[in-house]
């Protein structure tokens, strides 16, 4: 087991490094920010432009720049943001709850409707559950999450009429977009994100499921007279949860970090819409930081989900 995690844990700090070099680099291809905030060089003094590069520490070479950039890492400095002068792990930090929170929503909604409905869509594979599962699974993956939140917020938001007879309302429930409404703001943005996980999470646990419901254990506690709940939920769901715990694991990292088309759609305060800003302005400190968390909650996410393989399944420690 130890040496199963040693080897894990190496994996992981060589994959970061190759991330802060390729993140480096590729900060660095979108231009130089003394243009952005001084204009072209001959609309300003040689000694402001010079001063401005001493500043900024784009006045080095790149592999000193590089080495400089990685200590800073290791002592935890992300360095400062150069258009809002301030500190990057500070405007990190301000967003990154709101992400968080809109990524638990999605990440709740993608485990609380995919793995029970892909447990019932194996168990009646061929029934109308099964079919009916397996189109919301469809349409979550094939429908663009931007257009999903239009709709949405169409229909749940702006509202549309609805006449029943005796009845007639409009559907205007949810606030069209930030955290104005408390509880209810989460509501459309949560489902939008999440509908995509929760049909992944659906057709992973299906798949699982009709693969171990045919294996020879599974027909011997038939055999042996155990109760079709005590066959399923004992003995099927455990052996069958591994590929859908893989998945869980890389969304949840997904849903915190990836969310910029859903925090744009629904102007929602987060890590997505400061990244655009950062892309836009290239200001090299703040997409670095962003990039860098990225890998750092998927790198994070997966040494946690190869120490809980081992866990359940005991033969995974000695691979």
């Amino acid at each position: 087991m130890k040496r199963f995690l040693v080897r894990r844990a190496f994996t992981a700090v060589i994959t970061l490094l190759a991330v802060t070099v390729l993140v480096f680099v590729l900060a660095r291809m979108t231009g130089d920010p003394r243009v952005l905030l001084l204009g072209d060089q001959t609309q300003t003094s040689q000694e402001q432009w010079d001063a401005w590069g001493r500043d900024f520490g784009i006045d080095k070479p790149i592999a000193i720049q590089y080495v400089i950039y990685l200590g800073k890492l290791v002592r935890g400095d992300l360095g400062d943001s150069i258009l809002q002068r301030r500190p990057v792990a500070e405007l990190i930090w301000h967003r990154l709850p709101n992400s968080a929170q809109l990524a638990g929503v999605a990440f709740a909604f993608s485990i609380v409707i995919g793995i029970p409905l892909g447990i019932v869509a194996a168990v009646t594979r061929g029934s109308a559950w099964d079919y009916s599962s397996r189109s919301f699974a469809m349409f979550g993956h094939a429908a663009p999450s931007f257009w999903v939140g239009i709709v949405l917020i169409f229909v749940f938001a702006v509202g549309v009429n609805v006449n029943l007879g005796l009845f007639e309302f409009k559907t205007d429930w949810f606030p069209t977009s930030r955290k104005e409404a408390g509880l209810l703001s989460y509501v459309l943005p949560g489902l939008t994100l999440g509908w995509a996980s929760a049909g992944g999470q659906l057709r992973l646990m299906r798949s699982s499921m009709l693969e171990v419901l045919d294996a020879e254990y599974i027909k011997l506690a038939r055999a042996k007279g155990a109760s079709r709940t005590t066959v399923i939920l004992k003995h099927a769901v455990r052996n069958a949860f591994i590929a859908p715990l893989t998945y869980a694991g890389l969304t949840l990292a997904g849903l915190v970090t990836g969310t910029i088309v859903v925090e744009t759609v629904f102007a929602w305060p987060g890590l997505g819409l400061l990244s655009i800003w950062a892309v836009n302005n290239s200001d090299y400190p703040i997409l670095q930081g962003i990039i860098l968390l990225v890998t750092f909650a998927f790198v994070l996410t997966a040494f946690i989900t190869d120490v809980l393989y081992a866990f359940l399944d005991p033969r995974i420690r000695f691979t």
